[in-house]
């Protein structure tokens, strides 16, 4: 690119930037910043500075510079008239191009020490009047060339805009602060508007009368309008199109646009006219509102002329025109929204459809639109807070920019279905606030840039402007006329006072309230409305109010007590107004009637009330799975309270991701209002839980979905009895399949264990002996196999005394420190005052044996073996929970350990007979379940927790006793069998094998038997 084309694409950007500032702010401050902040950027331009006349002081007051040093800045900030260069130029009007700063016989002092030497001083001009100096200074010693002059003047001009839109702006404010004078200070408004104001006879167009603001602009004295007409101020080639305007007239509120007028002196001026019809005695006259809009004229043909000179795209000057033109000549914002979209449909390239969208309460409610289908228009007319990128926009009141829908979360099923690839958002804001939304689309992605945002941006600017006039004519309607249609026609009552308490008006709805007709209650003291106890406290506040000002009350929404005709108390909220007129104080109240709504209130409390005894949990949620109720229950069973949970998402909070039954739960309770099924969430503390769910679509008013109601009990402790219940169905079955197995297995084993005493007495070489050894070793080990499987089929019967833990536990300890490895560290706990037990010692010493040679496998590398005891007692609620535990004292005790773990797929299965997860040869499987048979031969139960990686937890729960006495497990004395010396014995047994080698045994040991 040549340097040429570069500055200007530069000087371009320059201006781009500066009329940006100008549009987007009114502020002069921040425009003279982002001025002069562009023009130090300029190659030959190192200092720079703005000066406005101060007319009351006769001084060019230094408003804005750059870089120029503290001295000067002090002693230069005002400059007294007619000194310096700088009043040369106010003086002159002409512009100062100098060369060498030091050979300027006009600068002062201050400016010689500034070391400059090229000035350049362009005038600023506000109709044709020169309104102050802006100077641009450099090192170099050169005049400022022609193209420069020209990038500089126009920076110039924009500073004139600038100064020309606050000005506009500042009596636009001024004019909605008029607009809202109320009825009684009409003819004050009236007289002493800053706004030309006449009214005309329809018929003959002559002037009724003007008020002093007309004499003021138009030049012409009060006398002088009153015997002119309309015509006579319309510029002639307004006067066809103005008598056409007038004879459509209706009386009621009309907007005759933008007209051009003629002055005295002849001057063509550019009004605004704000119109009203009025029957005034049997005649129809027109009230007028002239605003001035002469230098916003000039300064928007200023601005498209800067625009123009920067190459504005032509269509979007089209549509710039097009909706700027509309809003100055209608005041219906449906015609400006209307014209908008037609301009932009038409002109903006990739432009497949648009919408605009205004907020209405809690929906964005579509004003306009273009491109899009019927079955899209029907989904996107009112769309309901906060739902899509349309709410999205208005909530962060900035613009959206997607360029790939794929890309975007926001945009809705439709969007997408009509073939949106991407999409530009643009807030449109009033008063501060945003109030609705411009959305362009294109069935092609990157279909935007920088360039139709900023258009977006400025058409956002133009329809912020419709919204102000369409207020400002809303605002005209309020009159005596109206005024009085809308009091009588309010639901709410309105009821006007004097200071002596008296009533002045009181409207239909009034009547309604009290119950008085309007003719009973006029010239009456208020306090006929007020219960008894409320009176004198009325009454003495007024008379204090107008002699303090002092209230004992807001005047905002107060809750009082109003007194019926009949005798009846009516709950009441007043807003309380006033005004004064002669020195006197007039006190209007807006009532409304909330009796019903106390009572809703009440019971609403009432039903919440309810709601919350409910042992359940309930709760709401809209549909989009936010919580917008949650009762008591909900927190009890959650953790989480009404205030935390509330507005949250609930599947973030109850679910660390949602499972399959949650995403079929949702879409069931759409598709069929209504759901029931198990879910299994997350308490506050993390902990997970059960509960049995029933889900209810709501309906709002229009028949829609609208939200979710949700009931959930919690069946943890229900869920977890029904797996003991299986287990304990499982563990019967088991032992009488494993009885019956047993008992066929023992009488195989019988006759062969006697057998082999027959045979080691008839065999005496050592190698017979040897071989039956072998037999007796491997016979004797499958028969104590069956003993096991028989003791957990059928039970053992064994010999129950009084025990304490602390001689079981004492044994155990004694016996595993001495065969366990030493890389295992056994500690045990086991308290003073331990209730006694009664049961087996034998078998218990068992039951621990197993459990801790589990232990022990369970930690090949070493780890901690731990054995507790302590005294627990089962209540109602514990004993629901275990289906083998009953209400009563027990004693727990614990063995744990620090091992590898049970994974939970087979932690139900670890007390089935032969069940093992040990490698072949090293275990039978019938540890554990001799175990659980013993404990529940006691009358007790085994509970068991383990987590894989970090241990495992046995606690073996046992029924106590109230006793001291205990025994420690005795040596039985075991007496040597006797011979037979021929006694006789009768042998029993359904197998003849067993029969016949107990025959022979006796026969061999000197008995005689009866077969």
């Amino acid at each position: 690119m040549s340097s040429s084309k570069k500055r200007r694409n530069d000087n371009l950007e320059l201006l781009t930037k500066i009329i940006q500032a100008i549009h987007k702010s009114s502020n002069l401050e921040e425009i003279y910043k982002v001025a002069l902040d562009s023009v130090i950027e300029l190659e030959n331009v190192d200092m720079a500075a703005i000066y406005l006349v101060d007319k009351e002081k006769q001084e060019a007051v230094l408003q804005s510079h750059r870089n120029l040093p503290e001295e000067y800045t002090t002693s230069a900030e005002r400059i007294p008239h007619s000194k310096g260069i700088t009043w040369k130029v106010i003086n002159t009007g002409v512009m100062l191009n100098v060369e060498d700063a030091q050979k300027e016989l006009d600068i002062g002092p201050a400016g010689r020490d500034l070391g400059h030497y090229s000035i350049l001083g362009i005038p600023i001009r506000l109709e044709e009047m020169v309104i102050g100096v802006i100077w641009f200074f450099g090192y170099k010693k050169r005049k400022f060339k022609e193209k420069e002059i020209s990038l500089l003047s126009t920076i110039g001009d924009q500073i004139a805009i600038a100064i020309a839109k606050a000005k506009l702006f500042e009596e636009m404010k001024k004019r909605e602060e008029a607009l809202k004078a109320s009825e009684e200070r009409y003819r004050q408004l009236f007289e002493s508007n800053p706004h030309p104001m006449w009214a005309y006879d329809l018929e003959t167009l002559a002037f009724l009368d003007v008020n002093n603001a007309a004499a003021r602009h138009y030049g012409y004295s009060r006398e002088e309008f009153l015997r002119m007409t309309i015509k006579d101020i319309c510029s002639p080639e307004d006067i066809p199109a103005l008598l056409s305007y007038l004879s459509k007239l209706n009386t009621g509120l009309d907007v005759a646009g933008v007209w051009k007028h003629r002055k005295k002196d002849g001057n063509i001026i550019h009004v605004e006219i704000t119109s009203h019809t009025l029957n005034c005695l049997g005649r129809l006259a027109e009230v007028v509102l002239v605003n001035n809009i002469t230098e916003r004229k000039r300064a928007e043909e200023a601005l498209w002329e800067s625009v123009n000179q920067l190459s504005r795209k032509n269509r979007y000057e089209t549509i710039i025109n097009t909706v700027t033109q509309n809003v100055h000549q209608s005041l219906n914002l449906q015609d400006v929204l209307e014209n908008a979209v037609e301009a932009m449909s038409n002109n903006i390239d990739g432009v497949d459809n648009i919408f605009i969208s205004l907020v209405e309460g809690d929906e964005a409610v579509l004003k306009a639109h273009r491109g899009y289908p019927d079955w899209f228009i029907e989904l996107v007319r009112k769309i309901a807070y906060p739902k899509g990128a349309t709410w999205k926009t208005i909530i962060e009141g900035k613009p959206r920019y997607v360029a790939d829908v794929d890309q975007d979360t926001v945009i809705g099923p439709a969007g997408r279905k009509v073939g949106t690839q991407s999409y530009l958002s643009m807030p449109i804001r009033y008063l501060d606030k945003t109030v609705g939304v411009i959305n362009i689309n294109s069935l092609k992605k990157n279909a935007f840039d920088e360039e139709e945002l900023k258009l977006l941006e400025a058409v956002a600017q133009q329809i912020e402007v419709a919204i102000n006039n369409a207020n400002q004519a809303e605002a005209l309607r309020e009159s005596e006329e109206r005024y009085r249609v809308v009091a009588e026609t309010a639901s709410d009552a309105i009821i006007t006072i004097d200071e002596e308490s008296r009533i002045l008006f009181a409207n239909r709805t009034a009547q309604r309230i009290f119950g008085y007709a309007t003719q009973e209650m006029l010239g009456q003291q208020i306090t006929m409305l007020m219960p008894e106890n409320l009176r004198n406290v009325h009454l003495s506040s007024i008379k204090r109010y107008v002699y303090t000002g002092k209230r004992n009350i807001t005047w905002d929404r107060t809750e009082l007590t109003g007194l019926h005709k009949s005798g009846k108390k009516v709950h009441l909220e007043i807003s309380f107004g006033e005004f004064i007129k002669d020195d006197k104080h007039f006190f209007t109240g807006i009532i409304r009637d909330i009796s019903e709504r106390k009572r809703a209130e009440e019971k609403i409390l009432e039903q919440a009330a309810l709601l919350d005894k409910a042992q359940d949990a309930i709760a709401v949620r809209d549909l989009e799975q936010n919580i917008i109720f949650w009762n008591k229950g909900a927190e009890r069973l959650y953790g989480w309270t009404a205030r935390e949970a509330i507005g949250k998402n609930a599947n973030e909070i109850l679910y660390k991701e949602p499972p399959p039954q949650l995403i079929e739960a949702q879409k069931t309770v759409i598709e069929k209002g209504e759901w029931t099924g198990e879910l299994h969430q997350l308490r506050k503390n993390g902990k997970e839980i059960i509960v049995e769910s029933r889900w209810t679509l709501v309906y709002g008013d229009e028949g829609k979905p609208k939200s979710i109601l949700i009931i959930n009990t919690d069946i943890t402790e229900k869920k977890k009895l029904e797996v003991q219940f299986l287990r304990a169905q499982r563990m019967e079955s088991l032992g009488t399949l494993t009885g019956g197995i047993a008992h066929d297995l023992n009488n195989m084993l019988a006759p062969i264990m006697m057998a082999l005493e027959m045979i080691r007495l008839r065999f005496k070489d050592e190698k017979s002996k040897s071989l039956i050894d072998t037999l007796e070793t491997s016979t004797q080990r499958a028969a104590d196999l069956v003993k096991q499987v028989l003791s957990f089929a059928r039970g053992l019967e064994g010999e129950h005394t009084i025990l304490q833990v602390k001689h079981l536990v004492s044994e155990i300890e004694k016996i595993l420190k001495e065969t366990f490895p030493k890389s295992i560290q056994i500690q045990t706990d086991i308290p003073k005052d331990l209730s006694n037990f009664y049961g087996d010692f034998t078998q218990l010493h068992q039951v621990l044996m197993n459990l801790c040679v589990n232990a022990r496998d369970a930690m090949p590398n070493g780890g901690n073996l731990n054995i507790s005891a302590e005294n627990l007692f089962v209540d109602e609620h514990y004993a629901e929970m275990n289906i083998d535990a009953k209400v009563g004292p027990y004693i727990v005790i614990t063995v744990s350990d620090t091992g590898i773990g049970i994974p939970a797929e087979t932690i139900d299965r670890i007390f089935e007979p032969f069940f093992t997860t040990k490698e072949p040869g090293k275990g039978t499987g019938l540890g554990l379940s001799t175990t659980f048979r013993i404990v529940k031969d006691h009358r007790g139960f085994i509970n068991v927790y383990s987590e894989v990686g970090k241990g495992t937890r046995f606690k073996v729960y046992l029924p106590a006793i109230e006793t001291k006495e205990t025994q420690k497990m005795g040596d039985k004395q075991i007496e040597e069998p006797t011979v037979g010396k021929g006694g006789l014995i009768l042998v029993v047994d359904d197998e003849a094998s067993i029969r016949e080698i107990t025959r022979v045994t006796l026969e061999k040991h000197g008995y005689m038997d009866i077969r």
